[in-house]
């Protein structure tokens, strides 16, 4: 599931649950409809489970977003690491699950 808050200049997307297909459309639809320029983060720190392909569909959505800082919470090295294989542009540096080094 895919919560959101937006505040003015500021969109935080909550990940809850599992994150797939479904989750990657609902937040393409939900930045594609947020004015460019703000900052954007992506929570994934009460996320049960990630869907690797889901990951690396998320990247072209990050990129189409240009314009915002993009940060994301809660992502292991591995799933960041298929981001940026992918192509995808973080604002900061990603706070990764503690202990984790695959």
């Amino acid at each position: 599931m895919l919560q959101c808050a937006q505040m003015p200049g500021e969109c935080l997307l909550s990940v809850q649950g599992e994150f797939g297909a479904t989750e990657v459309r609902a937040m393409e639809r939900i930045l594609g409809s947020i004015m460019p320029g703000g900052l954007i983060t992506l929570d994934f720190s009460h996320a049960e489970r990630l869907q690797e392909f889901a990951i690396g569909w998320m990247a072209p959505v990050l990129e189409a977003v240009k314009g915002s800082a993009v940060r994301v919470r809660g992502l292991g090295r591995h799933e960041l690491r298929i981001l940026a294989y992918m192509g995808a542009h973080l604002a900061e540096e990603a706070e990764s699950f503690v202990g984790e080094d695959a």
